[in-house]
């Protein structure tokens, strides 16, 4: 047997173990100062965030909100509602220090939305959006999505700290 042969068999035979039926198999050989690679923070706040989606403990207060900003309050606005393809609204609420940006766009047979939470300046990945009954937890980059055949008329954002609930929103 060449010398390169027989290095690399005792390579293997270093590197492996006898198993039960006699057979080698190769060990994992990891470097013990070696860290794990760790997920971004806001998929950390986003995964925190589920038992918000199954009904976790109250949280231990309740902030009101409202609608600080309304693309439907300008007098354009106005003639569109009953266009029935591609119209869009985008609202803004803010209760705290905490604000929802809703983009609503109509199709012919339902609403389609998309919305981010934020913190100030920064996208905040920790509430779960609730709507109705319905729960939604945000997606990458923050976002939550979702359609309906009906508009919405209450949102509400649930964090373990608080509850945020909005004025109703008017949608006629």
């Amino acid at each position: 047997m060449s010398k390169q042969k027989q290095d690399r068999s005792r390579g293997r035979q270093r590197a492996g173990h006898a198993d039960s039926a006699g057979q080698n198999s190769e060990q994992i050989q990891t470097d013990p100062n070696a860290t794990l690679v760790q997920p971004p923070v806001a998929a950390r706040r986003r995964i925190e965030s589920i038992p918000l989606l199954f009904g976790a403990d109250a949280p231990p207060e309740i902030v009101s909100g409202k609608v600080v900003y309304d693309s439907w309050a300008h007098g354009p606005a106005m003639a569109l509602r009953d266009a029935t393809d591609g119209h869009i609204r985008r609202l803004r609420l803010k209760a705290g220090n905490a604000s929802l940006e809703i983009l609503a766009e109509r199709t012919r047979d339902n609403w389609s939305f998309v919305a981010r939470v934020y913190r100030g300046r920064k996208i905040a990945h920790d509430f779960v959006l609730k709507i109705g009954g319905r729960k939604f937890l945000a997606g990458p980059g923050g976002y939550y999505q979702w359609s309906s055949s009906r508009v919405p008329r209450q949102f509400a954002l649930l964090s373990y700290d608080a509850e945020l609930c909005f004025d109703e929103v008017r949608w006629s």
